[in-house]
């Protein structure tokens, strides 16, 4: 019997001798490699910076003003809005034409056919196009205008919202249901709307937001919406998961964005930051200039850089030699 209880002992501790022994994961090497990549990427994306050219054109290069409000961009010409004016810049041989505006201030404009344009003006809305002024009308509205498809939707001073009609020039008010909007925001996929403090989705009337409050700029990209002020946070439309990408220094807020994917140029009041929310890398641009505390007020992309309208400067052309930003 005990020979029995020997042999059935041998047996299991052989045959747990035969487990083949798991390798032992050298965590120290697999965290060592992780870092590594993060700091080529971080690199890389200095690097990308590296080379840039930088162009500014203002008043004394015959500018329309140096307080430029917002930017249009077509195949042949870089049309910027100024206080007192439209400005248009000839992409191929640098000339400047200026369009004076004496009617008041102008505070936004939006290209609807080439070269026409929608201009709110402090005192109404005007049509510029075969480069003259014309009244549309004398209603005073905010200065946001929200590309919806082919139409153009502004909030009026009073709450309402109101369409233009590209093709036969007119401005009627939709969405007749809603009154005391507070402001606007978003594009053709998104349209926000802030009323009774709840950020709203304009098509479909659901709440974003229930309880919107304090000075934030919305923008939209994909199924994504931005807020902005002195801190970026991304809100995802499909799950509500909100997550705050960066702050921002005492007194420095954010005025605009352009989003590509995970690349985010974000214009402030004081400087133009390159923020990479993948790798969660930030750059000051401008730094090495007299302009880097420009208080940017519109950003445009027009193939290899960024069209910068700033308050004090005018536009600023930033250019990236290396391509694929």
């Amino acid at each position: 019997m005990l020979k029995k209880i020997i042999m059935i002992f041998l047996l299991i501790i052989f045959s747990f001798s035969c487990v083949p022994k798991k390798k032992k994961i050298n965590n120290k090497i697999k965290i060592n490699k992780i870092i590594e990549n993060i700091e080529n990427e971080n690199e890389k994306i200095e690097t990308e910076f590296n080379n840039i050219s930088i162009n500014i054109i203002s008043s004394f290069d015959g500018l329309i003003s140096n307080d430029i409000k917002a930017i249009e961009i077509s195949k042949e010409y870089i049309w910027a809005c100024g206080v007192n004016g439209l400005s248009c810049l000839n992409k191929d041989n640098g000339k400047i034409i200026n369009y004076a505006f004496t009617n008041g201030n102008l505070m936004n404009f939006s290209s609807f056919n080439d070269n026409s344009f929608l201009v709110m003006a402090n005192m109404g809305v005007y049509i510029f196009t075969n480069k003259v002024f014309t009244l549309l009308t004398n209603l005073i509205f905010m200065s946001k205008i929200i590309r919806d498809d082919d139409n153009l939707i502004l909030l009026s001073k009073k709450g309402y919202l109101y369409n233009f009609n590209s093709d036969n020039l007119k401005i009627k008010r939709c969405f007749t249901n809603i009154n005391n909007i507070e402001n606007i925001y978003g594009n053709d996929k998104h349209i926000f709307i802030k009323r009774n403090n709840k950020l709203i989705s304009l098509k479909d009337n659901k709440v974003i937001i229930s309880n919107f409050q304090g000075n934030f700029k919305v923008f939209s990209y994909k199924d994504n919406i931005y807020l902005a002020s002195d801190s970026l946070i991304k809100i995802e439309l499909n799950n509500g998961d909100k997550h705050i990408l960066m702050t921002l220094s005492t007194n420095k807020f954010i005025t605009d964005l352009y989003i590509d994917d995970y690349k985010i140029f974000i214009g402030t009041t004081k400087g133009l930051i390159y923020f990479n929310s993948k790798y969660k890398k930030r750059i000051n641009l401008l730094q090495e200039y007299k302009i880097r505390d420009s208080y940017i007020q519109t950003i445009k992309k027009d193939e290899n850089s960024l069209w910068l309208g700033t308050k004090q400067y005018g536009l600023i052309n930033y250019i990236f030699i290396k391509k694929g930003l």
